[in-house]
């Protein structure tokens, strides 16, 4: 069998095969992203502008220390977010060829509440829950055509062609945290919050192709299916500073990067070859590789990040508020590895699975900036406007591993809305644009299908756009 004789050139092609999965990602949404969700009744409407004079039980995730400013104990069952997203990857699969996604979700953006003892003014005590991350995409792309693939000498005349990609993908990652905060005087606060967080994040990404001799009905084609899976938790901490010099306010905030607890996953993947010559001797070849490995243990990690927010108050009743937050680079690790096994089936050459299916990330810093403005109208109705950039943080990792997810546009969300006051209630509504384009890896090329690239082209470069439309809703009740 030519197989064995080749096997350095087998082993090239696998390697081409690890390529072409790693790039069929380019429908993963907010996976990169650190401002995507704003949390609290009115903070989310501003835009998460709100770490100088935060006066809600958000401050727990915001500032802890301004929860030493609030006078009345609250719980918060605020906000939810009703979501619609539209992605769209011009020739993602390919010239003329469009990836689309289009999801509509409910994202329970936060739960909070103080708790205030007379016997220790100073002091103040909370928790929060929130979903930092609430996501999921789905796309699929497919050519069917008549095409001349195959040389003529092993099939001709024309070949119908089909080639099939599917993506599928979600990340929930939730942070339930206990917050203390002491306030020095009447104008100078300290917090911290201790969070446990959960992250639960999983991705199948699978093309199909087959050429099939109009004639002969000779077959040929691959299959490149991966499917990736796990939990982790971790914990990390919130420290914050507040100023509270009347109309004019200031903070910062130190979030440390996360702590590994544990965590599970699991990884699989299968390559098949019918009927293809990779290296032009003028013979195809058929062969499988494949591997699944479970229960393995797995790692997350968050970066370390600083902010700082500057809040004024006009005689006119508006409140300007500014936020910046500078997330530092996470460096290259793995998520999960693999035992070394041979990942080909029934073929004694050793193709290591730990190198086929080990899942690595890696992230870059970026700096994040928000606006936020408020007008109160009379008393109990206010106006909320706010603007902010969310930088994505995609940066590939090098060499022979499967990653998750591939956002790499920047965002941009404008909110608007109306806070409505009572005695004891305060309500929320709002509405959100978010607004995201930038170029990436095609995830897939059906338009330029080559027999020694498992019948699809060599991928370029893709159009992303991105647009999102949200009503956000928040309740607080004051006890």
């Amino acid at each position: 069998m030519p197989f064995f004789k080749k096997g350095a050139g087998m082993k090239r092609l696998l390697i081409a095969a690890v390529f072409v999965i790693v790039s069929a990602q380019a429908l993963a949404a907010q996976d990169y992203h650190y401002w995507t969700h704003q949390y609290g009744s009115k903070s989310a409407l501003m835009g998460g502008a709100v770490r100088a004079g935060v006066d809600d039980t958000s401050a727990g995730y915001y500032n802890p220390a301004r929860l030493a400013f609030i006078s009345n104990e609250s719980l918060s069952a605020s906000a939810s977010l009703y979501q619609v997203d539209v992605l769209s990857v011009e020739n993602g699969a390919g010239t003329g060829t469009d990836l689309r996604s289009q999801q509509a979700r409910i994202v329970p953006l936060l739960a909070s509440g103080i708790l205030l003892l007379k016997a220790a003014p100073r002091h103040a005590f909370g928790f929060n829950i929130v979903a930092r991350q609430y996501w999921s995409v789905f796309g699929t792309a497919r050519r069917s055509d008549d095409v001349d693939i195959i040389p003529e000498a092993r099939s001709p005349g024309m070949e119908r062609y089909v080639g099939q990609f599917k993506f599928r993908g979600s990340l929930n990652e939730f942070w339930a945290g206990l917050s203390y905060a002491y306030r020095f005087d009447d104008h100078f606060a300290i917090g911290a919050t201790h969070y446990a967080a959960l992250r639960l994040q999983d991705q199948d990404v699978a093309f199909v192709t087959r050429a099939v001799n109009v004639g002969n009905f000779d077959m040929f084609g691959a299959d490149n299916i991966a499917d990736v899976g796990y939990y982790n938790v971790r914990m990390l901490w919130k420290v914050g500073f507040s100023a509270d010099l009347g109309d004019f306010k200031a903070a910062a905030t130190l979030t440390t990067a996360s702590l590994n607890m544990f965590g599970s996953g699991s990884v699989g993947r299968n390559v098949t070859f019918i009927n293809l010559d990779n290296d032009n001797d003028g013979t195809g070849d058929s062969f499988v590789a494949d591997d699944r490995q479970e229960n393995m243990q797995t790692q997350f990690r968050s970066p370390w990040a600083f902010g700082i927010g500057i809040e004024y108050k006009f005689r006119s009743n508006t409140r300007l508020t500014t936020d910046m937050e500078w997330f530092l680079p996470v460096g290259r690790y793995s998520v999960m590895v693999p035992k070394d096994k041979n990942f080909l089936v029934g073929v004694p050459f050793d193709l290591s699975t730990r190198n086929q299916l080990r899942v690595d990330d890696v992230r870059r810093g970026c700096f994040n900036v928000g606006i936020g403005l408020e007008q109160q109208f009379v008393p109990a109705v206010s106006g909320t406007w706010s603007l902010r950039f969310d930088q994505s943080t995609r940066n590939e990792p090098e060499g022979e591993v499967l990653e998750l997810g591939i956002a790499s546009w920047n965002l941009v969300h404008v909110t608007t809305g109306v806070v409505i006051r009572s005695a004891k209630n305060e309500f929320s509504l709002g509405v959100q644009i978010s607004i995201g384009t930038g170029k990436a890896f095609q995830a897939v090329d059906f338009s330029r299908p080559r027999e020694d690239n498992l019948l699809v082209g060599t991928p370029g470069r893709a159009e992303q756009s991105y647009l999102s439309f949200a009503i956000i809703a928040g309740y607080t009740f004051y006890i």
